[in-house]
């Protein structure tokens, strides 16, 4: 995988599935920050590191990379083994750098656009994986082909069935507290710098508002300058957080912001972790309309979609929101979650007893 297993929950999809079946399986990892320099690891665990210590990272890195799982995975595997692939670069970059992983019973793993996949043979590479398992249905837009794709959503169904009780959320007092401050959250991994701004500029120094910015970034040195040097009292960079933090984090949030550029053919398909953390820990998401997310949200009732984010604050739209509906969507909308993570669970057993 492009990335560690604590910077991708996803993976946690396949894992519960091999642990159920007691089937033996490695990861490999790429620690691009170096985070775990110096930490020992499970001995199923590969963890892949170079001379940089940054997330952003260019072609040349990844054939690098690319060059170590082949030396280090494929050519030490056996014929039996089947291999699980994240991203559009490195399902790409492997069948054509290795004339042996062609041969063998592999699953590409597709989280997001990337570029690449514009050159003209890539699409055809991809397309013969035994199956693709992609996280937004609207993928199909530009992934290319829909032969051997099936769904797989950005939450695990252990945390699905763990949170998945019909019950009301904490937040229905919110209408009455139109004097207070009203906490908005933006949680997650910092990649759009526009829309982080757009965040500041709406809301900094806005009374009745506070906005807790969690999580980390290649821009959070610059977010914190311009929070500095605009002496915006109201806003916190809270930085990094742990997986064990989510709750408390949503649970004393009463909005959740996911606002997105839709300059991004990524943003405007893409369903987002805080679409479903949102929807399990009941709290609102403040989203924009013009892309996949704003349609789920307005369609399951799971928050408040604006055409300016300036309309949030002027209109006072959470004063009005209705709880109720909201209750009964995000529970309708998980259930359908659910159904989808079980037909992956079908799909990902059938493809590791092919061939066994």
């Amino acid at each position: 995988m492009p990335a560690t297993i604590d910077e991708s929950p996803y993976v946690q999809n396949y894992i519960e599935i091999l642990d159920d079946l007691k089937l033996d399986y490695m990861t490999v990892e790429w620690d691009r920050q170096q985070i775990y320099k110096n930490k020992e690891h499970a001995r199923n665990r590969l963890i892949y590191q170079d001379n940089k210590q940054s997330v952003r990272r260019n072609l040349k890195d990844y054939y690098r990379y690319v060059r170590y799982l082949i030396k280090r995975v494929v050519k030490k595997s056996e014929s039996k083994d089947k291999f699980i692939v994240f991203g559009i670069v490195l399902g790409g970059f492997l069948p054509r750098l290795c004339g042996e992983f062609r041969g063998r019973e592999r699953l590409l793993d597709v989280r997001d656009y990337h570029k690449i996949i514009e050159i003209p043979f890539l699409r055809s590479c991809l397309a013969r994986y035994s199956l693709t398992v992609v996280s937004s249905p609207r993928y199909a837009d530009w992934l290319g082909y829909t032969r051997n794709v099936v769904l797989c959503h950005n939450i695990s169904q252990t945390l699905l069935k763990r949170f998945y009780r019909n019950e009301p959320c904490n937040h229905g007092s919110l209408r009455k507290k139109s004097s207070d401050e009203l906490i908005i959250a933006c949680i997650g991994a910092i990649k759009d710098k526009e829309s982080i701004n757009l965040l500041l500029s709406t809301f900094g120094n806005e009374p009745n508002y506070r906005v807790n910015i969690h999580g980390f970034g290649v821009d959070n040195g610059s977010i914190k300058r311009l929070i500095e040097s605009s002496c915006l009292a109201n806003i916190r960079l809270l930085g990094p957080y742990s997986k064990s933090e989510e709750p408390h984090i949503y649970n004393e949030s009463d909005v959740i912001y996911m606002v997105v550029s839709n300059s991004y053919l990524n943003n405007r398909t893409c369903l987002s972790n805080r679409l479903y953390n949102a929807a399990l820990f009941g709290v609102p998401l403040l989203v924009n309309s013009g892309n996949f997310i704003s349609e789920i949200v307005q369609d399951y009732s799971l928050g408040i979609v604006v055409d300016e984010l300036s309309d949030f604050c002027e209109k006072k739209m959470i004063w009005s929101f209705d709880f109720d509906v909201f209750n009964k969507g995000r529970m309708a909308f998980l259930k359908t979650v659910s159904k989808d993570q079980e037909n992956f669970r079908v799909a990902f057993v059938n493809f590791l007893e092919r061939g066994s």
